[in-house]
């Protein structure tokens, strides 16, 4: 689960923040335009700072913090703050296995 945690993070590095849709509320694309029909952009909204959700939908399905939301909040925590979000998500990700 590390190691997919670590992609995430790497990946995170691939994408920008488009715009402030409101507070809290931010428009995540690629860094690099990509030409195909594929949806591109995502929208990361942060519930104070216990939620965080994406468009994309990785956390609902695998309990999973998503590159778009690394993106989001990786600047605004401190490395503490950082090992609390991934022992938060790893927590949440083993009581729905169980």
């Amino acid at each position: 689960m590390y190691e997919r945690f670590y992609d995430e993070l790497f990946e995170s590095g691939k994408f920008a923040i488009i715009s402030e849709m409101s507070n809290l509320r931010y428009l995540i694309g690629p860094c690099k335009i990509i030409d195909d029909d594929r949806k591109q952009e995502f929208v990361v909204t942060m519930e104070g700072d216990e939620k965080i959700t994406c468009t994309c939908g990785l956390f609902e399905h695998l309990g999973m913090i998503c590159r778009h939301s690394l993106k989001v909040c990786v600047p605004r925590l401190t490395t503490s703050g950082f090992i609390h979000l991934y022992e938060t998500a790893m927590t949440l990700l083993l009581s729905v296995r169980n």
